[in-house]
């Protein structure tokens, strides 16, 4: 289980990420991301559990490496083509006087969302080993 964190950390950033892109009204870049790294955890996880026999920590590494190359995917996307530019705005200590405010929505979020994919990951993890005995 342990072996886990990482992605949760991975998909904060991709999920808030590619929340931005679609708020922006750019769809089909995050979609081609997640579509194409969604063949590839098949392919991986196929490797890491059967072919190097690492078991449920194998799964759990392939789920931290597909996360890690979403977000990759979408931080290169956003870098280089620039699909936002008209809506960057530029920091100064303005930017921080309701920062308690935003931390406090923020963190709920986010406990939401890794109570969610704790949940869903656990659940997957048991569904996994209830079929393997």
């Amino acid at each position: 289980m342990w072996a886990l964190v990482p992605s949760f950390y991975l998909y904060a950033f991709y999920d808030t990420t590619k929340n931005y892109l679609l708020s922006q009204q750019v769809i089909y870049p995050p979609l081609i991301i997640s579509s194409a790294m969604a063949l590839f955890h098949c392919l991986i996880s196929y490797l890491f559990v059967f072919k190097l026999d690492l078991g449920l920590t194998g799964a759990a590494w392939a789920k931290n490496l597909t996360e890690g190359l979403n977000c990759l995917g979408l931080y290169l996307y956003i870098t280089i083509y620039h699909p936002t530019q008209e809506s960057w705005i530029e920091w100064d200590i303005k930017s921080t006087n309701n920062i308690h405010r935003y931390l406090m929505v923020v963190l709920t979020h986010e406990a939401f969302l890794y109570f969610e994919v704790a949940a869903f990951q656990i659940l997957g993890l048991v569904a996994c080993y209830v079929l393997a005995n």
